[in-house]
């Protein structure tokens, strides 16, 4: 038993080696803008757009699982975390990251939550 408990703590750690190297050279490309995971700079066309760090975390967020739905209730765990906020504020922040995306760049799941394309 102790065996198997020393080998998922090396998985573990190999794993989360593996995945913060990968991540600290992601860029993501959505339309004209580049999301600069490792830099935390959102450039659109030739131009850095300052954003506040809670816009930032919802962009990286989803640009990590992009493709995928990310529920309404994962985005108040995973970047709203240390907040008491109501899904009004993740449409008012899904809202104005929409003025600075590509147009239809995010999708809205009524009821569910939203997608990166």
């Amino acid at each position: 038993m102790e065996e198997l408990i020393l080998r998922i703590k090396a998985l573990l750690r190999r794993v989360n080696r593996e995945s913060e190297s990968a991540e600290d050279k992601r860029f993501i490309a959505v339309g004209d803008c580049l999301i600069d995971l490792n830099r935390r700079v959102f450039i659109r066309g030739d131009e850095e757009i300052p954003v506040s760090r809670r816009m930032w975390d919802l962009i990286a967020y989803l640009a990590r699982n992009r493709g995928r739905v990310v529920e309404k209730r994962e985005l108040l765990e995973k970047v709203w975390y240390d907040a008491y906020v109501t899904e009004d504020v993740i449409r008012a922040y899904i809202k104005e990251l929409r003025k600075i995306l590509p147009p239809n760049s995010i999708e809205t799941f009524k009821g569910r939550g939203y997608r990166l394309k």
